[in-house]
C-alpha cells in the first residue's frame, strides 16, 4: 500500500508462468480476489501456453471500488476448464479513510517557501539599511 500520500488507484500484477508440464491447450489466468470483494476476472488467454516462461501484467480494480479491509489474491490456470495450478495467496490491507492529499503538502511547500522568501527580503533590506 501506498504511503498514505496517495489514494489507491489500482494493483498491478505480474503473473510469471513457468511451464515445465506440457503444452496445455486452451489455456486461461484467471485472478480471484476475496475478502472485502468477491471477484474473478480473466487476465491471460492463449490457444496454447507453451512451455517455457510466461508473464503478464493486469491493473486491478473492484468493480465496487476501493473499500477499507483485507483483499486476497490467487491466481490459477486453467486448461479446457481443468485446473492446472494455483499461486499462493498474497494479501493487500486497504485504508481508503481520506488520506492528506498532494495538494495538502503542495500548500505547505509553498508556505514554507514563501517564509523563505519573505525571511530573504526582511534580511536583504536589513544588510543594505546598515
Amino acid at each position: 500500500m501506498a504511503t498514505g500520500l496517495y489514494r489507491i488507484v489500482y494493483v498491478q500484477l505480474l503473473a510469471v508462468i513457468e511451464n515445465l508440464y506440457r503444452e496445455l491447450p486452451n489455456a486461461t489466468v484467471v485472478l480471484h480476489v476475496t475478502g472485502t470483494t468477491d471477484d474473478s476476472v480473466e487476465i491471460y488467454k492463449s490457444s496454447v501456453l507453451l512451455m517455457g516462461k510466461t508473464e503478464t501484467k493486469y491493473n486491478y480494480i473492484p468493480k465496487e471500488g476501493w473499500k477499507d479491509g483485507n483483499y486476497e489474491f490467487q491466481a490459477e490456470i486453467l486448461s479446457n476448464g481443468v485446473v492446472y495450478a494455483y499461486s499462493p495467496k498474497k494479501e493487500l490491507v486497504v485504508s481508503v479513510s481520506e488520506p492528506v492529499g498532494l495538494s495538502l503538502v503542495f500548500i505547505v511547500i509553498l508556505a514554507f517557501l514563501a517564509l523563505v522568501l519573505i525571511l530573504l527580503l526582511v534580511w536583504r533590506r536589513k544588510g543594505k539599511g546598515a
